[in-house]
């Protein structure tokens, strides 16, 4: 499908056939002038709907790139630019606005232009708020079939509106509910769902479904007078099943292997959103064994990013070449210095010292022979100064050569040592810098081997193939298949063993101490209704599951774990569940509704009819109980007769409590 096709969400179109129901209702559908109508009304909606679905997307843009199915929408993968999008968005509803106007009453356009601005305040606001939300959502279903109504000029009487608000308002609080009892109230799938609590949406399904029977019932009754087959009384039956199919999936569980190998992917990601796609994998339900193929992800980037970390490495191995290089010439120069140049300079300068001495010893010697030939007159006194300037001369250049000697011994040296000392400890440091960035490079270059070898996913044991996508009571998410992306540390696959399942089971605080590891169990299936399996419990938690809401914290329910015995071919994981524990077994006794028990100052009674018709009270003698019966011990025979509704207050005034 084209990505801009797909940005309009033609699978949504089907909640406009809503469209036709008050015609549908009316019985003008078989005009074909009303029928083009409202074919046109709903051609309207699907417009208008598309452009709420493409500034929901557009809204939702940046959250949906990080998430795992989302991500693949059009403006979130970028197959659709955001520019288009709005142009899209502008569009759009114009256009639905236009297609309305063409059922030629202002009415439809009315319906449509409401039905526009309700659904863009919940995108930017009212989903955000909670009961708006609801309200806001169920509004939108009544707004279609206010524009099938209107755009065929055919009344709704009271009844049909209330059925179809409360009908509506019944499947989107369905929803919201399934949501918290899957993901809980931390998911952050949706902003106003930790405020909402279980018992509050289930009194909500109540009233709501409640609202939906009676007003469809009161219209069903009114519509069909004055016709002369029962169609309309008959509907209820089919309306009733529906609602109450759709209130009993909400509370089902589902069966689950014991023994679950999951199959997850481990190529690490450069960043927590980053994600590698699948190639290839194995069709789902496909038996496999130990070491057979499973999936092939993509490792074209891996394989760039391979050759890439190749040339780092080789640069910093380079670098590392170099710097030893000069870690082995710092400690040359060091050895060369104290072990040769310092002593050459050493001898020289002694050398220096010795040649000054001997100059100045000789310039004396000379002086004294001049002084000796002055005094009888053969040597001018002019000599005689120049050879004491000699003596003068030598002993000073005796000194600075002394000098230059006590230097070089006590500062030259120790300052020479020092730089060189310092260069050694500048090149290893540089040395022990480029190892460890060479090292870097080469535990990258083994990590991206890694990944690439882990692009290829084989069976660690012997199993059936079920992908990991996320299934809830309400919605089916894909996460695995070829194409979309998956995360590290994601369960691709898992391998059930279909010989060891369970069922997983929450047990209420009150009832908790009744289960015992290795008590029998009765299980339903809806896919095998002719058959019921049994089951052992086989762990019984120790504490409580923890509260999907702070508001119901003090609801606490354990979970309890169900191994099925000989688990039937066909018995799949996720298959729809019912379980009944059975306690305690008791071959004869005598059991009664627990609605026929009341009880008066902490004594129970039952109402049995004397034969002149009144009631007379029962005392009893009480056992145990379950959801509808209750154990009868003492006070009542096997063949009496009771009242069953005995907490009804007619029933109450009439026992006879004095006799």
């Amino acid at each position: 499908m084209p990505p801009v096709l797909r940005a309009l969400r033609p699978k949504q179109w089907l909640k406009n056939v809503l469209v036709f129901a008050a015609p549908g209702a009316a019985g003008v559908l078989d005009n074909a002038g009303d029928f083009g109508v409202t074919v046109i009304a709903f051609v309207a909606f699907c417009l208008a709907a598309s452009g709420i679905y493409v500034w929901n997307d557009l809204q939702d843009v940046e959250a949906d790139r990080i998430h795992p199915t989302k991500r693949n929408r059009p403006f979130a993968a970028g197959t659709v630019s955001i520019g288009v999008g709005r142009a899209m968005g502008v569009v759009l509803p114009i256009a639905a606005l236009a297609v309305a106007a063409a059922t030629g009453r202002w009415e439809t356009v009315a319906v449509v232009a409401v039905y526009i601005a309700l659904t863009l305040s919940y995108t930017f606001w009212l989903k955000e708020v909670a009961i708006i939300d609801l309200l806001a959502v169920a509004s939108g279903f009544v707004l279609r079939a206010a524009a099938g109504a209107v755009a065929v000029d055919v009344p709704m009487s009271r009844w049909f509106v209330l059925c179809i608000t409360f009908g509506s308002l019944f499947i989107v609080v369905g929803k919201r509910y399934a949501e918290l009892q899957e993901v809980g109230v931390d998911a952050g799938t949706r902003a106003t769902l930790d405020t909402y609590t279980p018992g509050f949406l289930r009194m909500l399904l109540s009233a709501s479904l409640a609202g939906a029977l009676l007003s469809y019932c009161v219209w069903a009754f009114e519509t069909a007078e004055g016709t002369d087959f029962p169609f309309y009384e008959l509907s209820i039956v089919p309306m009733i099943a529906a609602l109450f199919r759709y209130l009993l999936v909400l509370e089902r569980g589902e069966v689950e292997s014991s023994s679950n190998v999951e199959v997850r992917c481990e190529v690490r990601g450069r960043t927590s959103s980053s994600g590698v796609n699948i190639l290839e994998i194995v069709p789902e339900g496909t038996w496999v064994d130990e070491g057979d193929f499973l999936v092939r992800l993509d490792d074209s980037a891996l394989q760039t990013q391979l050759i890439q970390q190749q040339i780092v490495g080789s640069n910093s191995e380079s670098a590392v070449i170099e710097a030893r290089a000069a870690r082995d010439s710092a400690l040359l120069a060091l050895d060369e210095y104290d072990k040769g140049t310092f002593k050459e300079q050493l001898e020289k300068q002694l050398s220096d010292v010795f040649v000054a001495r001997e100059n100045k010893r000789r310039a004396e010697e000379y002086l004294v022979y001049s002084k000796r030939l002055a005094s009888r007159g053969y040597v001018p006194e002019a000599q005689l100064e120049a050879d004491a300037f000699a003596v003068e001369k030598a002993d000073k250049e005796l000194k600075v050569a002394e000098t230059k000697l006590e230097v070089l011994k006590t500062y030259t040296r120790k300052k020479m040592l020092t730089q060189l000392t310092a260069a050694i400890q500048t090149t290893e440091a540089r040395l022990k810098s480029r190892q460890k960035t060479w090292e870097l490079d080469q535990h990258q270059l083994a990590e991206i081997e890694t990944n690439i070898s882990k692009c290829m996913v084989y069976a660690p044991a012997a199993g059936q193939v079920v992908y990991e996508n996320r299934k809830s009571r309400s919605t089916s998410t894909i996460l695995i298949e070829e194409g979309l992306s998956v995360r590290e540390r994601q369960v691709m696959i898992n391998l059930p063993n279909p010989n060891k399942m369970r069922v997983v089971a929450k047990v209420h605080e009150s009832r908790i101490s009744h289960v015992q590891l290795g008590l029998e169990t009765a299980l339903m299936l809806d896919a095998m209704p002719n058959e019921v399996l049994i089951g052992r419990v086989t762990e019984v938690s120790e504490y409580p599951l923890p509260s999907v809401s702070v508001y119901m914290d003090h609801v606490k329910e354990y979970e309890v774990s169900i191994e099925i015995d000989s688990p039937p071919k066909g018995l799949r994981p996720g298959m729809t569940a019912e379980v009944r524990v059975l306690v305690e077994k008791i071959d004869d006794a005598l059991q009664i509704p627990i609605e026929a028990v009341t009880e008066r100052d902490g004594v129970f009674f039952c109402a049995v009819p004397d034969a002149d018709g009144s009631l007379q009270p029962r005392q009893l003698e009480l056992g145990k109980a379950n959801e509808t019966d209750v154990i009868v011990l003492d006070g009542l025979s096997k063949d009496e007769e009771i009242v069953i509704n005995v907490t009804d207050p007619a029933i109450i005034e009439a026992l006879n409590w004095n006799a």
